[in-house]
C-alpha cells in the first residue's frame, strides 16, 4: 500500500504539470481500486486486522484524523490523490450538480423542496436564510440525514450570510451583536468572528458569506455591513475576520467582488455600473493573501477600464473579470460563487448561470431554475469535451473542500 500511495504521488505531481494525463490517472486509480475490491487482491496477512480494499486505499490517503481546513490551500499529495479517488468513482451527474447552490426557508426555496434537490443529488449544498435558529439546525441535520440515506458520495454544503450586521437583523434577540460598521476595535472583530463561527458550527453550518470587503459608501445595500470607508481598516479587519472564521473551521467569503460599496445602486434590482475598477481591489487582495478559501463576485458592471470593461455586463458573467483579473491577475486559487443569481442586475441577461460558469465561476448561488440548469450543465459536460475539462476544474476544487471538511461518504462509494 505504501508503495501504491508514493506512486500516485508523483503521478499526480506529474499530471499537475502536464493536465492532458489527468484521463490517464483517473483510469489508473479505477484500475487500482477494482482489484483492491476484487476478493483474491483484498485481503490482510494471517494475524492483520483492518480495513481492506477500497476502504483502506481511502484511509491510507486521508489517515485516521482525515484532512482539516488548513489543508485546502496546502501541497499535499495525499489529499490530491484523495480527491482524484472520489472524483473518479462519483458519477457524472452528482459532480456536476456540486456547481449549485440552492436556497431554503425565508425568501428562498420552501424547505420542502430544497430537500427534494439534496435527496435526488441534484445540488451541491443551500442557503439557509429566515429561518429560526432552531429551524435551521433542525433543517441542517434534517438534510445532512437524507443525503446520507440516500447514499451521496458527496455530502451538502451548508451556508448562510453570517455577518455581524444580517446575522442580528435576522435573528434579533436571538443574536446580538455590533453592526460591523460599528465594530471599534480589532480584537473586538476577532471576538465577534469566533462568536460568530462557534455559533454557525453549532447549527450545521458550513459557510459564512462574510465577511463584507466593500466601503460603506453605498447606503443603499452596503452601509453598515461594511467595516468602514477607509481601505485600510476594511483591509486590516477583513483579514481577521477571515483568519479566525478558518480557524474555527469555518468557511470565511470574502463578497463582493470587485467591489460594491464605492458606487451608488443596489444589484437587488438593477445592473450597478463602476466607473472604472472599484478601490477595493486592494482589500480583496488583501483578503486572498490572507488564506480565505470563497470569493463572491458581485453583479457589477465595469466600465472604462482599458483591460476589464465588462461590456455592459456583470462582473459574474465576464470572464475578463472571473479569470483575467481575479485568478490570473490577484491569483486566487479558492472557490468563485456567484452572489444570487435571482437578483434582478443578472436575472435580466438570457441563460446568466451558464455565462457564469463560462467565465469561471465554480459555484451559482440561487439559480433562477436548479433543475433547468444541472439539465442544461450536462448536456454541454456530454457533448463538449472542452467544456468538460473546465467544469472538472471546479468540481475538483469542490471536492477537495469536501474532503477538508468531512463531507465524503465513504461508504456510499461501496454501492457503485
Amino acid at each position: 500500500m505504501e508503495f501504491m500511495v508514493s506512486f500516485f504521488k508523483y503521478l499526480i505531481l506529474f499530471s499537475k504539470k502536464y493536465v492532458v494525463f489527468y484521463p490517464i490517472l483517473f483510469c489508473l486509480l479505477f484500475i487500482f481500486v477494482f482489484f483492491a475490491n476484487v476478493p483474491c487482491f483484498a485481503h490482510t496477512r494471517e494475524g492483520e486486522t483492518g480495513e481492506t480494499g477500497l476502504e483502506g486505499f481511502l484511509e491510507s490517503l486521508r489517515g485516521k484524523e482525515g484532512f482539516s481546513l488548513s489543508d485546502y490551500y496546502s501541497d499535499s499529495y495525499l489529499l490530491d490523490s484523495y480527491v482524484e479517488t472520489i472524483i473518479s468513482l462519483t458519477p457524472d451527474q452528482d459532480l456536476v450538480s456540486q456547481l449549485i447552490i440552492t436556497s431554503s426557508g425565508g425568501y428562498g426555496r420552501k424547505p420542502d423542496f430544497a430537500l427534494k434537490l439534496i435527496e435526488e443529488k441534484k445540488v451541491g449544498g443551500t442557503i439557509f436564510f429566515e429561518n429560526s435558529i432552531t429551524e435551521i439546525k433542525e433543517l441542517a441535520n434534517k438534510y445532512m440525514q437524507a443525503a446520507i440515506d440516500s447514499n451521496s458520495i458527496l455530502l451538502p454544503l451548508f451556508s448562510i450570510d453570517g455577518e455581524p450586521t444580517l446575522i442580528t437583523k435576522r435573528f434579533y434577540k436571538k443574536v446580538v451583536l455590533p453592526y460591523s460598521e460599528y465594530i471599534e476595535s480589532p480584537d473586538e472583530c476577532r471576538y465577534i468572528a469566533r462568536d460568530i463561527s462557534l455559533l454557525l458550527k453549532n447549527w450545521g453550518v458550513h459557510v459564512n458569506y462574510a465577511p463584507v470587503c466593500d466601503l460603506s459608501q453605498n447606503r443603499a445595500i452596503i452601509g453598515n455591513r461594511s467595516f468602514g470607508d477607509s481601505v485600510e481598516k476594511v483591509s486590516r479587519y477583513a483579514s481577521i475576520f477571515i483568519r479566525t472564521t478558518q480557524s474555527y473551521g469555518i468557511i470565511a467569503t470574502a463578497k463582493h467582488f470587485p467591489g460594491h460599496g464605492s458606487m451608488e445602486g443596489d444589484t437587488h434590482r438593477k445592473l450597478v455600473i463602476s466607473k472604472g475598477l472599484p478601490p477595493e481591489l486592494t482589500i480583496f487582495q488583501t483578503a486572498i493573501d490572507s488564506g480565505v478559501i470563497f470569493v463572491m463576485v458581485g453583479h457589477i458592471a465595469i466600465e472604462g477600464d482599458e483591460y476589464f470593461d465588462t461590456n455592459g455586463k456583470p462582473s459574474t458573467l465576464s470572464r475578463k473579470i472571473v479569470t483575467g483579473l481575479l485568478r490570473d491577475r490577484m491569483g486566487f486559487k479558492g472557490i468563485i460563487i456567484t452572489d444570487a443569481m435571482t437578483m434582478r442586475a443578472a436575472k435580466i441577461f438570457d441563460d446568466p448561470e451558464l455565462k457564469a460558469i463560462d467565465a469561471g465561476v465554480d459555484m451559482i448561488l440561487m439559480p433562477n431554475d436548479e433543475l433547468s440548469l444541472l439539465d442544461a450543465l450536462m448536456k454541454r459536460v456530454k457533448n463538449d469535451v472542452d467544456f468538460r475539462f473546465r467544469i472538472m476544474d471546479s468540481v475538483r476544487r469542490i471536492v477537495r473542500l469536501k474532503a477538508c471538511l468531512g463531507l465524503i461518504n465513504e461508504k456510499a462509494l461501496l454501492n457503485y
